[in-house]
């Protein structure tokens, strides 16, 4: 029992670890876009009106079609986050349980530095690039 405890704890350590590791990468890949035009997401926008040689009604209603894509991911993602949110802190709640009361002060600790590192990594990533509809149609 002890030893299932033990893989547990740090299979979900090891999980925190892992997404603050892919979320910097991200992160790192995010800002380097923004910091060199020409690549990313718009750019393959841009590289698609070329190969396909759009009109400008096809590049706009193309970008438009995007754009409502955007929005609704975005939406989906509002509608999970509370489900989202709710499952991490009932595993913390969990983790938190089989904790001795120093190790909970420990983990709390560990938890609200990886809390600030995501929250400063989401700061970083929406404020960092802001594309209009225009920036699409550069060809």
């Amino acid at each position: 029992m002890v030893m299932r405890k033990a893989y547990f704890i740090g299979f979900l350590l090891a999980s925190f670890i892992m997404g603050a590791a892919v979320g910097t990468v991200y992160d790192s890949l995010a800002e380097d876009a923004a910091k060199r035009p020409g690549r990313g997401r718009f750019s393959r926008m841009v590289e698609l009106h070329q190969k396909l040689s759009m009109t400008e009604e096809q590049k706009v209603l193309l970008d438009q079609i995007v754009e409502d894509g955007r929005k609704q991911f975005m939406a989906l993602g509002q509608e999970t986050r509370p489900k989202y949110q709710k499952i991490k802190m009932d595993l913390r709640e969990q983790i938190r349980s089989i904790l001795s009361p120093e190790q909970t002060e420990q983990f709390d600790t560990f938890i609200e530095e990886q809390d600030q590192k995501a929250k400063q990594r989401r700061e970083r990533h929406h404020g960092a690039v802001s594309y209009g509809t225009s920036e699409c149609r550069g060809t």
